[in-house]
């Protein structure tokens, strides 16, 4: 006894022994019995010493464990081995197939079968997480693993699998995961029992924190182990709940704030706070990047990039410029498309669909894809996807609430608040709650009953190609559209309409007629040889619209040096441009008969912009271990970005940058991350930007992540050197700098469930804004109308944030995924010599205290006013969140119903609104697989399910003039699509 107190164990061990003597002496009882069959060759050749080493070590490892184990592989087929072996009680009979592929990883499926039913009651894929990876090219040290290594883990996998399952039950899950929904599901037909509902359900909640994603770090990385917040969208995501492109995707993302302007920035996508022109987060395709170049935004065809070719999207929230440079500010969003080598296969889709009822405002799409590879040891991999979309676009007109913009105004209180003033409110009830007469000056939101300035047309295209380490991809696609409500329909045209030679004498047209006969719509222009030239108004509008085109193409080669060391190197061309026939068209006398007056139009052309990039990397990576990695790299850009609209004169400037990431797992529960990178920009000089993380996971289902890092966003080109009738140039501009901190946490609990919270702190400086001047002077040739606005940088900014994200596997049928997002920021330090507030402070009235400052502060230095030095960031939500149920009514029909949840948003301080009303965005899809023959599917979409207009706030100074106060949202739209997968 003395002995085995001293060792802890050895007394358990007595303790048991004498109250359980089973464990020591358990009863007989006869042996489970495996019969082992072949494994076969699948979409690879024929190797029979794989067969061999898998059935061998498979056997030995069964016998290791006490099972009774046996080689079945002397039968000719699947159905004659289950007949012979059919009446031995308990047995189960396993076989399979392997997959090699030159420079993939050997994989090996695996089914284990019930002899006395003959259905595949469980299954098994091993290596298939590693060989799928697709999007950003992986070295291949990081990835390779010997046919032994991989062999091994299938092994004792397996064993685990049967012995574990002493009664034969049919392990759904498995079989739906890894047959079922898997593509040598589809190319073989094995006997499984038909589940009327639950294997896609199943199959849709995945291990969400086992997915390997790439963007993060540029190395594969689970989600849970990845030093970044990641949410990531599936393909089967996105065939549930319908998304077309990838705005649809970004609403149900954690994180996004929207401006829904249905034309010119289509949406506006803000990412973690801030508000802009969508050129704080970078968007890639397949690690190719697609903002365009002068701008840095998102413009026309990578927002509305299309999905129907895409694996999954990769959405990495918080800076990420020490691995990717510029302007990875607050986020990267990376869309992998499919390849030719994990998914081979063709589709096509068309869609066809309306806004408002009869079919008033249709739109149509088709989409294809062709993937493949040409087989053998080192075969040619391809994917190439095409995609059109042509739409009238969503019903604004008559939407309108004008107000005049100083009514009661005193020349020391400009800003004066109408909407109080009982004259003006008994004035307004008269007029059916509109303005008697809304005139030039009115403010608000207005466009004409003949608003169609929604127009989409568009096209891409993209391909790409691999053979060994070789690769190439292109991607192309031009986007047409009107310019939507981004302005206010008193100031810009918003309707393109032929005039009186239709011979249509409609409501529109007669009043044409009236104003030519009363002569209000003639227009008399003198010609340099002196004579004169009347229009009479017949010959309609033209509308206002900005185009876009982007082209890209990428080569590059991965050399192994050795077993842990590869050198990538990479060389990208792209060209982006707004295209000539891009043009707006205003009335010369503001107002809302602007719509009626054909003759009495200013048009404005010649926006023409082409720019050029030239991008090299060269990125080595050394994999000496699991728990050491190290990354570095260094590249060259070279930028041609044209100085203004319709010029051809170019500014060149180059970025240069070397970089390395350090990933070191001191103990097998805790990974450190650091990584810097240092860039010379030859506008603005150095850029440096280091971070740091540890993710510590104590157990299998929790994750602890603790992050610092560091991003830049770069003055782009327009933002320096472009000139418009309102705005100067500004190039002594700065990069805006940002440190973020960042605690975040996740949790699996009862298999089911999981969830996700992230907590950030981010410091912004040198903040870019556009601001109004004192500035009258001429400039080019050019005096404005008003003072000059400029881009400037001013003061910092500071947001703090919480993003939580839970999914749930409810019932067998039920997925549930759930996330909320609180945002608070405020502008703060900006100077006093502003003309207005870019926050939501500083409208007269809004504080007593401050007005009795502003008074104070005119008497004793003259000026006329001020801003306050902080207030909050306009335009964004504090509380938003999105909820998505998906139903399976059976097998391959599911429901889904998601719902966007916005707050109140607070405007910027020269909106007359000083908020707009949260909403409640329904959305409904519905579809229907394998229809009428396996591969075919329906659909039927609708977007804001309960026809409610909904708003959003004004963009930039959203004064009511110019810039309308609200935007207005889609209404209820309905979309059909069919299409066939072979």
């Amino acid at each position: 006894m003395i002995v085995f107190w001293k060792n802890k164990n050895r007394l358990i061990s007595v303790v048991l022994i004498f109250f359980f003597p089973g464990l020591l002496f358990p009863q007989t009882k006869e042996k489970k019995k495996v019969y082992i069959g072949n494994f076969q060759a699948y979409k690879s050749p024929s190797d029979s010493s794989i067969s061999e080493k898998i059935i061998e070590e498979t056997l030995k490892n069964f016998k290791a464990k006490g099972i009774n184990a046996q080689k079945a592989s002397q039968y000719s087929s699947i159905s004659e081995a289950l007949a012979r072996i059919k009446s031995e009680e308990g047995a189960v009979f396993l076989s399979g197939y392997y997959k090699k592929v030159k420079d993939q990883n050997l994989e090996i499926f695996a089914q284990i079968y019930n002899p006395e039913t003959g259905f595949v009651i469980d299954a098994l894929n091993v290596s298939e997480e590693l060989t799928g990876l697709t999007g950003i090219k992986l070295p291949e040290e990081e990835t390779k693993e010997s046919d032994n290594l991989v062999i091994s883990k299938f092994v004792s996998k397996i064993v685990i699998l049967v012995k574990i399952n002493t009664g034969r039950k049919e392990r759904t899950e498995n079989v739906n995961e890894f047959l079922g929904n898997s593509q040598l599901g589809k190319d073989i037909s094995f006997p499984i029992r038909k589940e009327d509902v639950s294997a896609s359900a199943a199959s849709t909640f995945k291990f969400l924190e086992d997915i390997e994603v790439v963007t993060a770090t540029r190395t594969k990385t689970k989600i849970k182990d990845a030093p970044a917040a990641v949410y990531v969208v599936t393909a089967q995501q996105i065939r549930e709940r319908g998304y077309q492109t990838i705005e649809d995707a970004l609403h149900d993302i954690p994180g996004f704030d929207f401006q829904h302007t249905n034309g010119l920035y289509y949406n506006l996508a803000h990412q973690r706070g801030l508000i802009g022109n969508m050129q704080r987060t970078l968007l890639y395709v397949d690690g190719i990047p697609d903002n365009n170049l002068s701008e840095n935004a998102m413009l026309g065809g990578s927002y509305k990039f299309p999905l129907a070719n895409v694996e999954r999207i990769e959405v990495v929230a918080g800076p990420a410029s020490s691995l990717y440079g510029a302007n990875a500010f607050n986020g990267i969003i990376n869309i992998i498309t499919k390849d030719g080598i994990t998914n081979p296969g063709n589709h096509v889709d068309t869609t066809y669909g309306y806004w408002e009822p009869k079919n008033k405002r249709p739109g149509q799409a088709v989409s294809l894809s062709a993937r493949g590879n040409s087989g053998g040891d080192n075969p040619i991999q391809y994917s190439v996807g095409a995609y059109y979309y042509q739409s009238i676009g969503p019903d604004m007109g008559g939407i309108q609430n004008l107000n005049p913009p100083k009514y009661g105004a005193t020349t020391d209180n400009p800003n004066y608040n109408y909407k109080y003033d009982p004259v003006y409110s008994a004035s307004k009830k008269m007029c059916g709650n509109s303005m008697c007469n809304p005139n030039s000056k009115s403010v608000g939101y207005y466009w004409s009953p003949a608003y169609n300035n929604s127009n989409q047309e568009t096209y891409n295209i993209t391909a790409k190609f691999s053979k060994g380490g070789f690769r190439f991809e292109t991607i192309h696609w031009q986007y047409i559209q009107g310019e939507g409500t981004f302005a206010n329909g008193t100031q810009q045209l918003d309707t393109k309409q032929r005039g009186l030679e239709t011979g249509k004498f409609d409501k529109r047209n007669l009043a044409r007629l009236y104003g030519i006969a009363s002569g209000m719509l003639t227009n008399t222009e003198t010609k340099d040889d002196g004579t004169t030239s009347t229009t009479y108004g017949t010959q309609g509008f033209s509308g206002s619209g900005w185009n876009f085109r982007n082209n890209t193409a990428l080569i590059g080669y991965l050399h192994k040096i050795t077993d842990t060391l590869s050198l990538d190197s990479e060389a990208t061309v792209r060209h982006t441009e707004i295209l000539s026939t891009s043009h707006e068209e205003e009335p010369k006398q503001y107002g809302p008969g602007g719509n009626y007056r054909p003759g009495d139009v200013n048009i404005y052309g010649n926006y023409s912009r082409p720019d050029n990039a030239y991008f090299g990397e060269e990125r080595l990576s050394w994999n000496p271990s699991s728990n050491f990695s190290t990354i570095a790299g260094v590249m060259a850009k070279r930028f041609q970005v044209a100085k203004n609209y319709g010029s051809y004169e170019q500014f060149v400037y180059n970025n240069y940058a070397v970089y390395i990431q350090q990933m070191w797992r001191p103990i097998e529960k805790l990974a450190l991350t650091g990584g810097f990178r240092r860039d010379y920009i030859t506008t603005y000089g150095y850029a440096s930007t280091p971070r740091l993380s540890a993710v510590f996971t104590p157990t299998k289902d929790l994750t602890f992540k603790l992050l610092y890092g560091t991003a830049f966003r770069e003055p782009s080109g327009q933002e320096l050197f472009s000139q418009t009738g309102q705005r100067k140039p500004n190039p002594d501009l700065k990069p805006e700098k940002l440190n973020s901190i960042e605690l975040g946490a996740a949790y699996r609990f009862l298999k089911n469930y999981y969830t996700s919270v992230q907590a950030f702190s981010n410091e912004i400086s040198n903040l870019i804004l556009e601001v109004a001047t004192t500035d009258t002077s001429t400039i080019n040739g050019k005096t404005p109308t008003a003072p000059w606005n400029q881009n400037n940088n001013l003061g910092k900014a500071r947001i703090h944030g919480i993003e939580a994200d839970a999914n749930a596997h409810i019932l067998s049928n039920l997925n549930i995924s759930i996330n909320y997002t609180y945002m608070d920021g405020i502008y703060y330090d900006l100077p006093k010599s502003l003309q207005k507030s870019p926050s939501t402070a500083g409208r007269a009235g809004d504080d007593p205290a401050y007005d009795v400052y502003l008074q104070g502060y005119k008497e004793l230095t003259g000026a006329k006013a001020t801003v306050p030095s902080k207030g909050a960031i306009p335009s964004i939500a504090k509380n938003k969140g999105n909820l998505g149920v998906t139903y399976y009514i059976m097998k391959n029909l599911s429901i889904y119903l998601g719902i966007n949840w916005v707050d109140v948003r607070r405007t910027i301080s020269s909106n007359p609104e000083k908020s707009v009303p949260g909403y409640k965005f329904f959305r409904l899809n519905i579809r229907w697989e394998d229809v009428w023959k396996k591969g075919m599917f329906l659909q039927f979409h609708v977007n804001n399910l309960t026809n409610e207009q909904f708003f959003d706030p004004g963009i930039r100074a959203a004064d009511g003039g110019y810039y309308p106060t609200m935007h207005p949202m889609e209404r209820r739209n309905i979309w059909f699509s069919a299409g066939y997968h072979f």
